[in-house]
């Protein structure tokens, strides 16, 4: 099912949250070219603290999911509380969605979760769930880097190109940056994060939104 980009933007909406046009511009732009797009810096410091404060508090209670089906993956998740739900039912990201979709769009609340990775964890390729996630959407609440820098940190989002129906070579990579949000028609397109590595650690926001019946 396909997401229909609007032609234009809802610029009063934009000024009154201080989303900056060109920003947004460009997150449309890497939507229509490889299907992901990240909008850095947007997030206040004070919501991206009690975010992350709730899931750490939330980690002990994680589960360790891993397997290899639909693709290798290992993480854990958290279900999210009241911090993570406004924050995504908030005007910040209704504005975001709103401004780049025609179409309505619900959060999927049972689909959205709270996903810790550390060091040897990884999301395969895969496409997410097509009628729950008809737009995922991430924000990065905590982000720790090795002070090695490899070309095959786990702290990227990796888009690939379609291959026969399955996942093909990379064809943008997204950096894992600290409150950094990405938008993505993940049921559409295939994507994977490579397997982090020593000194790499990730606590990520990961939201469903599907089409309001």
């Amino acid at each position: 099912m396909d997401i229909s980009l609007r032609p234009g933007f809802n610029q009063s909406a934009i000024l009154e949250s201080g989303l900056a046009p060109k920003a947004l511009q460009n997150l449309a732009t890497s939507l229509e070219r490889v299907g992901f797009g990240a909008l850095p810096g947007v997030v206040e410091a004070n919501v991206l603290d009690s975010l992350k404060r709730e899931s750490a508090q939330r980690r002990g209670g994680a589960r360790l999911v891993s397997g290899t089906k639909p693709c290798l993956h290992s993480a854990c998740l958290a279900g999210l509380g009241n911090a993570g739900f406004d924050f995504l039912h908030g005007r910040l990201i209704q504005e975001v969605l709103g401004a780049l979709f025609s179409e309505s769009l619900e959060l999927a609340e049972g689909a959205s979760c709270y996903t810790y990775y550390s060091k040897g964890d990884c999301l395969g390729p895969h496409l997410d769930h097509p009628l729950q996630c008809t737009v995922t959407v991430i924000l990065y609440v905590d982000v720790r880097a090795s002070a090695r820098k490899a070309a095959d940190t786990g702290l990227q989002l990796r888009i690939l190109e379609k291959n026969n129906g399955g996942p093909g070579a990379i064809r943008a990579a997204l950096p894992t940056e600290l409150g950094g949000i990405v938008v993505g028609l993940g049921s559409e397109h295939w994507h994977e994060r490579p397997r982090l590595r020593t000194g790499e650690q990730l606590t990520a926001l990961t939201a469903c939104f599907s089409l309001r019946p």
